[in-house]
């Protein structure tokens, strides 16, 4: 991979996102110094430099890039020929994240959260905001990991993290049509990260703090749910379960941990509503009408209620013939022997 991104780097001198690769990639090999260098040398290709100046610090020519404040009396370089405002509003994104990173290999901390603290101000577009956020997020949890005060640096990870947070939109407007549709899955990315840096008993308070930030997010009621039964909290379990008794649909998963629990409890009739409530609003979920059948089959005992739920399951088009054909199979052979 280095040979293929340092030729990648020469053929496409001005690419702050192929200078990131490059540098990660000689990170990973453990040669920082490298790392460095690449860094510094990339945003020079910007400017018309002269080789004998030394004022022109690659700490300046990126904060030139960026807009960013500049010592006075410092007068920075012109750009180099086919370079303009355009080009560097181009690689603006991965200039933040290049410009941090030397910072950070320079051991300047404070000033490489700092480029992150102005990317996540400056840049418009969410989608990029996400990048540095996530950046931002694992630049911190690498300090979590090398840091003397854990409990100190923890808390400051999970307040940069509720701020992303509470800061980040997940309501956005449909492509085609009206109204606006929730995207969690950023947030949930974000949880993860935050997730990993804790103990196994450390978890179950996370989620329940995070649910009451983002209470309809479902995917990760899942998630705290599957931690729930992973940890034999069944207590937390049920309290969690109990957002399925909503209208809305919820993943699949979610129904299927919720009839699991009342199984345990033995609530047969429970378990029976929670099935019909489910593939109502699921209706073209084939794994859920097999559960359902299957469930009916095995505790209700009644054939004509089976019949209606198999009839219920065509009307919806959910083809589970074959599966039909085996169960029922098996339970004639079961009758006869």
């Amino acid at each position: 991979m280095g040979p293929v991104l340092q030729e990648a780097a020469s053929r496409h001198p001005q690419s702050a996102e192929v200078h990131l690769a490059l540098a990660k990639c000689l990170l990973a090999q453990g040669d920082n110094d490298s790392a460095l260098g690449s860094l510094a040398n990339f945003v020079e290709a910007f400017f018309n430099v002269e080789d004998s100046s030394e004022e022109h610090t690659p700490q300046r020519l990126y904060s030139t890039l960026l807009g960013q404040t500049l010592p006075l009396g410092y007068t920075p370089p012109p750009y180099t020929d086919g370079v303009d405002h355009s080009t560097v509003r181009g690689e603006q994104l991965h200039l933040y994240l290049n410009y941090s990173l030397l910072l950070d290999l320079q051991g300047d901390s404070v000033g490489s959260a700092e480029v992150f603290e102005s990317a996540i101000c400056s840049l418009t577009s969410t989608r990029e905001v996400q990048t540095v956020w996530i950046q931002y997020l694992k630049h911190h949890l690498s300090r979590l990991q090398s840091s003397q005060n854990k409990m100190d640096a923890t808390k400051t990870l999970r307040e940069l993290t509720n701020r992303c947070l509470v800061s980040m939109p997940t309501s956005f407007p449909r492509q085609h049509g009206r109204g606006h549709w929730q995207d969690y899955s950023f947030h949930n990315k974000v949880v993860d990260l935050f997730m990993g840096c804790l103990e196994k008993g450390q978890r179950s308070a996370a989620y329940e703090n995070f649910l009451r930030m983002m209470p309809n997010n479902v995917n990760l009621n899942l998630r705290a749910v599957e931690h729930a039964f992973a940890t034999d909290d069944v207590q937390l379990a049920r309290s969690l379960l109990a957002t399925v008794a909503g209208e809305q649909p919820r993943p699949v998963g979610l129904w299927q941990l919720a009839v699991h629990l009342h199984l345990l409890d033995g609530n047969i009739n429970k378990v029976s509503r929670l099935y019909k409530q489910a593939t109502r609003l699921l209706p073209h979920h084939a794994t859920l009408w097999k559960d359902y059948i299957l469930f009916e089959a095995v505790y209700g005992g009644k054939e004509e209620r089976v019949n209606a739920i198999v009839s219920r399951c065509r009307q919806n088009g959910v083809n589970i013939e074959e599966y039909l054909a085996t169960i029922f199979k098996s339970s004639t052979a079961s009758s006869k022997s």
